[in-house]
């Protein structure tokens, strides 16, 4: 079924766009089959319920983020998952050996800043105009720009004035 669009042609342009993003961040989603969180881990969780409770940032109890922890420490996809953790900005699943909470307390500015840069770089790599950026991304122009000449300038360094 077709989408229907209000036929002006920056609406149509904002879902491309909107599209584009959407294909970046499943793009670093780690595959399936090699999380280890898909698997039921019978030796941590009394059900394959309560282990989909917790990655789903749900857990009914306190221990089973532990159980869910003990499972991404085996995971070989972990260093993809902390990519996505970062750049999806997920607010709710156990991703990467922490709660949604815990990552937010741990991974400060820098971590954002990386986030971000990776996006832009992306974005902008696929054809993606500055405000446009700024506008997927809800920041202002002149961060975007500032960012994508840093990029340029090979500084990977976190700016302070961001």
């Amino acid at each position: 079924m077709p989408i229907e669009t209000t036929g002006d042609p920056s609406a149509e342009d904002d879902l491309h766009w909107q599209r584009v993003l959407t294909e970046i961040v499943v793009a670093l989603t780690p595959p399936l089959r090699d999380r280890a969180c898909e698997v039921f881990a019978p030796d941590l969780f009394l059900s394959r319920r309560r282990q989909q409770a917790a990655f789903d940032g749900e857990a009914e109890i306190p221990a089973d983020y532990l159980a869910a922890r003990r499972v991404c420490v085996r995971c070989p996809a972990s260093a993809a998952c902390e990519q996505y953790a970062r750049v999806s900005g997920d607010r709710q699943t156990f991703l990467a050996g922490m709660t949604a909470s815990q990552r937010r307390g741990t991974w400060g500015k820098s971590w954002e800043i990386t986030a971000r840069r990776t996006l832009v770089s992306e974005l902008a790599r696929r054809g993606a105009t500055t405000s446009t950026i700024a506008w997927l991304l809800e920041r202002d122009v002149s961060l975007i720009r500032r960012d994508l000449r840093m990029m340029r300038a090979g500084s990977v360094a976190e700016d302070p004035a961001a």
